[in-house]
């Protein structure tokens, strides 16, 4: 095992929708192995995905049980060692790509398992992912053919990963989130952060966008624009273009540009202070982040987001290609508020507010950790019906279909990270092993 090692060709997290997007949730052949090294046989049954072999329609068909602990490990090695006897699930299924895929870049995402996974396509291995709770992405462009394909996640219950997961919980093991593939051209959107915020006067929204282009094949992306715009707001549509501004060399620096760059290299302005001109003079002369977009804007007399009024707007997104096509389009649902701690005080939209709030773990009789939208749906329904306004996601990353239904109902969220090690909490976090899990 090997806690410094967390992914291997993971692609950068992602989540925006997508319009070239094919679900591969259904049921998926499956067998349990002991081991991670023990050899798949012919004898195949079936499983659903998402789907947990700890636990399907409340029972065990796979002999494989769930487990409760709290302060201590199911199990007795020390980190990051795990049992060699390692219950093992493959999971295979085969898949066809639309005609209309055809040279486009393909992605595949698992959007969680427990703990560990390796994905194969048509025989070889694309990639292995850790961290049981956020999604993981591979680019399988290069690994998929015409027609049919083959798919198989290779998911290992153990791992190092598992005492920074050692969350007071049950243990299961298996495929929790949906699984599905999406297209894009060879220039795509690869990171992207909308924030949308509030003027004091809460009749002015802000949004600060940034986004990093990318491309595969070596496509040019220069001159690439993204454009926003939100829908139902008038003077809310805005475009900029990709950065790609090269950097001068040092005999073609203005005076003041060079003075800016000295006085950031003796850390003149340590504290902050830097004069507006001579900011805008060192940006000048800083090499961009290849394909970098940031912008700010500012859309008049919209309607406050709160847990009572919870008003959302449709953000839509595209990529723009030099010669005017839409390459790539997104949406997403936002709302514009304002969260401010003052003393003693949490304001919302410049006013206290009092949280009356629940702790939640992803939970169900019947199939454990692996929840519906309609499941997560009643759950928020049902803490409405008590006058409950907060959710905190005990103790990690919820499903991203969880929070968007947190934004329409009216919740105020505390998100967690996926890390917590009950057992060894005085001495993991001391662990130069685990720096790595515990920054990502």
């Amino acid at each position: 095992m090997s806690p410094e090692t967390t992914s291997v060709n993971r692609l950068p997290m992602l989540n925006i929708g997508h319009l070239m997007s094919i679900s591969l949730d259904g049921d998926w052949n499956f067998q349990l192995l002991d081991r991670p090294d023990q050899d798949p046989s012919k004898r195949w049954q079936t499983i659903p995905v998402p789907g947990l072999w700890t636990m399907i329609n409340g029972q065990q068909p796979f002999g494989d049980k769930p487990i409760y602990t709290n302060t201590q490990m199911p199990f007795d090695q020390l980190p990051p060692t795990v049992p060699s006897e390692n219950p093992t699930g493959i999971y295979e299924r085969e898949f066809s790509l639309p005609s209309s895929w055809k040279n486009k870049r393909v992605v595949l995402s698992i959007g969680g398992f427990e703990s560990v996974a390796i994905l194969s396509i048509n025989g070889k291995e694309v990639g292995v992912a850790k961290d049981s709770r956020l999604a993981s992405e591979f680019d399988i462009t290069d690994f998929i053919a015409g027609g049919s394909n083959r798919v198989q996640i290779k998911v290992i219950k153990w791992s190092d990963a598992c005492f920074i997961e050692d969350q007071d919980q049950w243990w299961h093991g298996g495929i929790t989130r949906s699984v599905k593939l999406f297209a894009t051209e060879d220039v795509f959107i690869e990171r992207l952060y909308a924030t949308p915020g509030l003027e004091v006067n809460n009749k002015v929204g802000t949004l600060n966008v940034r986004a990093h282009i990318n491309s595969i094949n070596e496509a040019d992306i220069s001159n690439y624009k993204l454009r926003v715009r939100v829908v139902g707001a008038k003077g809310a549509d805005k475009t900029a273009i990709v950065l790609n501004r090269p950097k001068p060399q040092w005999t073609e620096k203005s005076a003041e540009e060079k003075r800016a760059g000295d006085d950031f290299f003796l850390a003149r302005y340590w504290d902050g202070s830097m004069p507006e001109n001579e900011r805008i003079a060192r940006e000048a002369i800083k090499q961009p982040w290849p394909g970098r977009v940031h912008f700010e804007t500012e859309i008049p007399k919209i309607a406050a987001w709160s847990a009572e009024t919870p008003n959302l707007y449709t953000l839509r997104i595209e990529l723009v290609s030099p010669t005017g096509a839409v390459v790539e389009i997104s949406q997403q649902k936002i709302g514009f508020r304002s969260v401010v701690i003052k003393g003693r005080e949490l304001l919302v939209n410049g006013k206290a507010i009092y949280i009356y709030g629940v702790n939640r773990h992803d939970f169900n009789r019947h199939t454990g950790r692996v929840l519906s939208r309609d499941d997560m749906r009643q759950d928020l329904l049902e803490m409405k019906r008590w006058n409950f306004n907060a959710v905190r996601t005990s103790h990690y990353p919820n499903d991203p279909a969880f929070l968007e239904l947190c934004d329409e109902l009216g919740f105020y969220v505390i998100d967690e990270a996926n890390i917590e090690s009950h057992a060894f909490y005085d001495s993991i976090s001391n662990d130069p092993r685990y720096a790595s899990a515990f920054v990502e």
